[in-house]
């Protein structure tokens, strides 16, 4: 189980990195989401806040000015991860290109894109886990679920109703 959130963290870390621009400037404090970022339970599942900092030091140039991650818990089997970033005044939130090279770093199967309601959310795959990419306003979210999760398009539905 925790094998799963430090996959989920690694992923956060390739994200974070793949918003850099490679520049030489001096690194930007990332803050961490906290707990008040996300309710404490999403569709019956517990919600806990992981621990990103050993994650988030030490990325140059980047677009990403807060983070976290959140483990989704049934008792005490992790069932979904949940990334939240919030994406700083430089970057192109509109710009679809922009969002494509995030949406392209994450997963390791094409994305494709669907509507679930007025969003569009990138679907992809990971080692045994679904992968779910949305935009929100300048946040991007990233919810992975355990592909033995049987709920996984009702937590989605839930989590675009989150209001982050």
């Amino acid at each position: 189980m925790r094998t799963r959130a430090a996959v989920a963290a690694a992923t956060l870390a390739l994200v974070l990195a793949a918003c850099g621009d490679g520049g030489e400037d001096e690194a930007t404090a990332i803050a961490e989401l906290g707990a008040d970022a996300v309710p404490r339970e999403i569709l019956g599942l517990r919600v806990e806040v992981e621990d990103v900092t050993d994650r988030i030091g030490g990325v140059e140039r980047n677009y990403v000015d807060a983070t976290g991650l959140y483990s989704l818990r049934e008792e005490d089997r992790l069932q979904a991860t949940l990334q939240i970033a919030h994406l700083n005044e430089d970057a192109a939130v509109d710009d679809e290109t922009f969002r494509l090279s995030i949406v392209n770093q994450i997963g390791s199967t094409e994305p494709k894109a669907f509507r679930m309601g007025d969003e569009t959310v990138y679907l992809t795959a990971s080692k045994r886990q679904a992968v779910a990419v949305f935009f929100e306003e300048r946040s991007f979210v990233v919810l992975s679920t355990l592909e033995t999760f049987d709920k996984s398009r009702s937590l989605l539905r839930e989590v675009l109703e989150l209001e982050l």
